[in-house]
């Protein structure tokens, strides 16, 4: 049984948790429990089989003041929620059979609990800096959380820095596992390639978009016929925030938005590079995207980026804006690119693939 944090349109762990299940569907019978309707279509377009529950998630925003007003009537919400989503979980463990429960993100903790009801092993998947990427923290607090993932049968970190980040380092059964993001089949280089750097998925200030358009405004300094492609969602007030940004630079008719793209891979086989540059990024499912179709990745060196791309072999890695911005120049000057891009191709595959 995977419990998941979904309840819109599919996020990270959601495509994630789909490439998981299609790795191990021959050792195991998947079910998915999500948060709404809209979350279940995803999956069950999938063919898994797929419940709607409604429960809380471990998480609040909230500090100082607010977040003492905001304990009690919050508190007694949530127990009666767990309460209600525990009685439906058990039965769907009791009617399908579950042997396994596998909670999918850091914020579900109610599968840790159905664990304890129902006496069944509990694996625990953890994909996001939570505080360091988001801002949040768990509602109930971080020793809760670390006492309930000590006590977990398994933890599955996504890269070392975030089991390390969990505290897990050198406990017996915290394994460190990348997510598989693509077949080794979905290995393609065009060498016909486009003048743009891209950033995909979620454009917001976690993701570094603003940090991207200030290398590009530098690098626009010395090579002023590229442009820089946003593919995804971005709010309107954080748009305009990025076109001052370019402003500054002279830059903001350089800057694209083309919104949210169903096929994203199209535009990683013609960008001239991808730019990562999230300070806190878990793994990066659109880093290693880029690699997969021959899209050269500069990367914030931090979080697990660095343990993805090694600077000069794979990628490059940067530290500040001119950094990045060099970065950009080394791309388009190495003669050698299809040595870096063949790398990552064998680094894609290697670590993952949805066979390995």
């Amino acid at each position: 049984l995977y419990i998941t944090v979904e309840s819109g349109k599919p996020i990270g762990s959601a495509l994630s948790l789909k490439d998981l299940i299609v790795s191990v569907q021959k050792e195991v019978k998947p079910f998915v429990v999500v948060r709404t309707e809209t979350a279940a279509n995803f999956f069950r377009q999938f063919g898994y089989t797929t419940f709607v529950v409604n429960y809380p998630l471990d998480i609040t925003s909230s500090k100082g003041i607010k977040r003492a007003v905001q304990f009690i009537p919050r508190l007694v919400r949530d127990c009666i929620q767990v309460e209600r989503a525990l009685h439906q979980l058990e039965r769907i463990c009791t009617d399908n059979h579950i042997e396994i429960i596998h909670s999918n993100n850091s914020v579900v903790d109610i599968g840790y609990m159905l664990s304890k009801r129902v006496h069944k092993p509990h694996v625990w998947h953890l994909r996001e800096f939570l505080d360091l990427a988001f801002g949040w923290n768990p509602f109930l607090g971080w020793q809760r959380l670390i006492n309930y993932l000590l006590r977990s049968d398994c933890t599955i970190s996504i890269t070392k820095a975030i089991r390390k980040h969990y505290r897990l380092e050198g406990h017996k059964n915290a394994i460190q596992a990348f997510d598989a993001v693509r077949s080794i089949d979905d290995i393609t280089c065009d060498k016909n390639k486009e003048k743009f750097f891209m950033l995909c998925g979620n454009i917001s200030p976690a993701k570094g978009a603003d940090t991207a358009v200030r290398a590009f405004g530098e690098f626009c300094k010395t090579n002023n016929d590229y442009t820089l492609k946003f593919v995804g969602t971005v709010s309107d007030s954080y748009k305009q925030e990025l076109l001052d940004i370019a402003s500054q630079y002279g830059v903001q008719s350089k800057i694209v938005f083309e919104g949210y793209q169903s096929d994203t891979k199209r535009y990683y086989t013609k960008a001239t590079a991808y730019l990562m540059c999230s300070k806190h990024e878990a793994q990066g499912r659109v880093t290693v995207e880029a690699m997969f179709y021959g899209c050269p990745v500069i990367g914030y060196n931090g979080g697990g980026t660095k343990e993805i791309i090694e600077d000069g072999v794979n990628g490059y890695l940067f530290k500040t804006i001119k950094d990045c911005a060099t970065c950009m120049r080394n791309v388009i000057a190495n003669h050698n690119i299809s040595t870096i891009i063949e790398n990552a191709h064998e680094k894609a595959r290697k670590d993952f693939s949805i066979e390995n």
